[in-house]
């Protein structure tokens, strides 16, 4: 899912795998890709549910509702997505490099892993 319009850059995300969990009938483990054009920032959004992310390229600049300061996370670090705690900051913080993370979640076979807002 892009979430391009137009000419404007925004975060583009590409479910790499959505592979069925039989131990859990009607739910999968999903594989995600995330592109962060240099300098862009995720509109606020939450996660139904948590899920482990791996920055592959470049640096992201996280905050979370509750949380007083920001966090960076770089190419080789890893972090979670809490569960329905809106995120509200996910920015490349590079203006020159593009941003680059795998998310992981393990969601309702249909169901999304992000809601906007």
């Amino acid at each position: 899912m892009s979430e391009t319009t137009g000419q404007e850059k925004t975060v583009k995300r590409t479910v790499l795998q959505a592979i069925p969990i039989p131990a859990l009938p009607g739910w999968e483990h999903r594989m995600v890709l995330l592109e962060y054009p240099a300098g862009v920032a995720a509109p606020v959004h939450h996660h139904p549910i948590a899920g482990p992310n791996y920055v592959v390229q470049g640096s992201i600049l996280s905050q979370w509702e509750g949380d007083e300061k920001p966090q960076v996370f770089h190419a080789g670090d890893s972090y979670i997505d809490y569960a329905e705690l809106s995120h509200t900051r996910a920015e490349s913080i590079s203006q020159t490099e593009d941003l680059k993370l795998i998310a992981c979640y393990v969601v309702k076979a249909g169901e999304p892993n992000v809601v906007m807002g």
